[in-house]
């Protein structure tokens, strides 16, 4: 358990039924979220929104429940907005710095952990996460240990997936010349009011939709992947010995222009669309070259649900709502200097106008 967790939740979070039941707990509780702001909507007409804090409210909640059953966000309702800042906290605490000259920071990460803490063998629980506490228990773990454990692979699911969900739906917004395409290839996936109901629909033939999907993994990255040197190995000059630790950014395998061309600093919504011809300078290497979710043994075993959920959510805002961004908003860029486990934020803040559609 201890040596191999990444195995654990590789074979966890695999295609089958335990991705399956996660993803359809996830279906119904935005579909009744959803619901929700349908008749919030009704009542207020056209209301004010930033888009991060969307995204954190409804994507993040219902993927949370998914993951705890409700009891969770009873017991600490403003969990995702705590994980929101301990994103910008993770650097300072793992300096090893005395708690009283981080008191904020450890407060906020104990009042998740903590809230995980009450969920330990809750029956609402996804198995995944019941089954690795009862290997804790039998192994003498502690009641803080489990919950903390659990709170780590919790805010793994969500770490990465929010950004991205924030930046697919911000370059939807900033092309309106592709919407009529992609609402045409996600109409087959719901009926007609607007409920989804053919989940594979979306995975299987949107392509345009995955193409902006996985462009915005690759433009947003701030990911690294850390390898451990198994003999001394000299690469142009410099020698890497035997138990270092190498680290590689993925932003500049994702940015190579080699790989992905001339404009591969540019956001392009088409890049795994169009045809590979470099000799006339448009590249289109395929997703596999993009590396935001790692590679080799430590590949993401979350990237499976991280796709069905930011895939549905996605396509359920776009068919339910209109968006616009509200007067004056000013272009938002990726934030590179910013601290990120591995998706980096905007620069500013980004308000939209939502309405229901007619």
């Amino acid at each position: 358990m201890y040596q191999d967790q990444h195995g654990y939740w590789r074979d966890a979070l695999a295609p089958g039924d335990a991705l399956n039941s996660l993803t359809q707990r996830f279906l119904n509780c935005l579909e009744k979220d959803l619901a929700k702001l349908d008749e919030e909507l009704r009542q207020k007409g056209t209301t004010t929104f930033e888009l991060r804090e969307f995204v954190r409210l409804r994507l993040g909640n219902q993927s949370t429940e998914a993951f705890s059953g409700p009891k969770l966000l009873e017991y600490e309702p403003d969990i995702v907005k705590k994980l929101a800042i301990w994103d910008k906290d993770f650097y300072k605490l793992s300096m090893g710095l005395p708690r009283w000259m981080l008191h904020h920071a450890h407060k906020n990460l104990d009042d998740m952990v903590k809230a995980w803490q009450r969920m330990n063998g809750a029956p609402e629980v996804l198995p995944p996460l019941t089954t690795r506490i009862g290997m804790m228990g039998e192994r003498g773990c502690s009641e803080r240990d489990k919950g903390a454990a659990n709170f780590s692979i919790w805010m793994a699911t969500l770490a990465n997936a929010l950004p991205t969900n924030f930046w697919l739906i911000y370059q939807i917004m900033r092309h309106p010349e592709l919407q009529a395409t992609l609402h045409e290839e996600i109409a087959p996936a719901f009926n007609k009011e607007n409920s989804l109901v053919d989940l594979n629909h979306l995975l299987n033939n949107c392509p345009l939709l995955h193409s902006m999907y996985w462009e915005a993994l690759r433009w947003s990255t701030g990911a690294v992947s850390t390898r451990s040197v198994a003999e001394d190995t000299e690469v142009a000059g410099y020698v890497f010995y035997t138990g270092a630790l190498v680290m590689s950014p993925m932003r500049l395998v994702n940015f190579d222009r080699k790989v992905f061309g001339p404009d591969a600093e540019d956001y392009v919504p088409e890049r795994f669309l169009r045809p590979h011809e470099p000799e006339k300078g448009i590249y289109n290497p395929g997703i596999k070259a993009v590396k935001s979710f790692g590679g080799g043994v430590t590949y993401c075993p979350g990237r499976h649900f991280a796709l069905n959920e930011i895939i549905a959510f996605t396509a359920s805002v776009m068919r339910r709502y209109d968006l616009e961004f509200v007067e004056g908003q000013t272009e938002a860029v990726v934030l590179t200097s910013a601290p990120v486990v591995g998706t980096f934020p905007a620069d500013k803040e980004v308000w939209m106008k939502i309405s229901l559609k007619n």
